[in-house]
């Protein structure tokens, strides 16, 4: 007889469990919301600047501009493409 209640009891329990967690589900997430920055503006980076950089980082900036860069190039007629993506 204890055994039987007792198992009742159990079966009440996780049930109870079972459809706290199923409603818990229903609910929508709180999600934080960033507050909306402007894109930065790009700003032109001058030629002079440009020549610091190396070939594989002249490369990488005309990837972000939108060109492809052949870096068999000499230096100077890549700063020059890259400045003229700009």
């Amino acid at each position: 007889m204890n055994e039987s209640i007792f198992g009742i009891i159990l079966l009440l329990v996780l049930v109870g469990l079972g459809v706290y967690s199923y409603r818990g589900s229903n609910e929508a997430p709180v999600v934080a919301q960033k507050p909306s920055t402007p894109a930065p503006k790009s700003t032109k980076i001058s030629r002079a600047n440009l020549r610091k950089l190396t070939k594989a980082q002249l490369e990488e900036k005309g990837r972000e501009l939108g060109i492809d860069v052949d870096r068999r190039l000499l230096k100077e007629k890549i700063v020059n493409e890259v400045f003229k993506a700009q």
